[in-house]
């Protein structure tokens, strides 16, 4: 089997805990990226998608700079604000009203998974847009 590109989703269930932030959790997305390149190959393209957690905005902003730094570190490696896209398409709030995402500030509607994907799909197809914070061509 040969694979082409590895998105991996992290962030909502750690934005939402109470764990610090910190070189605990960087080593763990560390062992995470390790984890895959040894299933993948080392040269496989790899995509971090951070969180919808906007019960604390802050917080999740703190998990994906955290994700970002991660994906800075490791070649071939990429990181895409799921909340970057929100916010930068109206807020929670919009999103909600549009039936987008769920009362709960965490999860999304199915529609507004869609939207996730396609925004993502945009990425991937242009670089430097749509809420990239890095870039995996380097």
């Amino acid at each position: 089997v040969r694979t082409d590109l590895v998105v991996v989703a992290f962030g909502t269930n750690e934005a939402s805990s109470r764990r610090a932030l910190g070189a605990t959790y960087a080593h763990e997305v560390d062992e995470a990226i390790a984890t895959i390149r040894a299933h993948a190959g080392t040269t496989v393209p790899v995509v971090l998608l951070g969180g919808t957690y906007f019960k604390d905005l802050r917080r999740q902003r703190a998990v994906d700079e955290a994700l970002e730094s991660a994906a800075n570190s490791h070649r071939d490696t990429a990181f895409w604000s799921m909340s970057n896209l929100i916010t930068e398409s109206g807020g929670w709030g919009t999103w909600r009203a549009a039936g987008w995402a769920q009362s709960d500030q965490v999860h999304l509607a199915r529609r507004g998974y869609a939207r996730l994907a396609e925004g993502l799909t945009e990425a991937l197809m242009a670089p430097g847009t749509s809420g990239w914070v890095s870039d995996a061509r380097r």
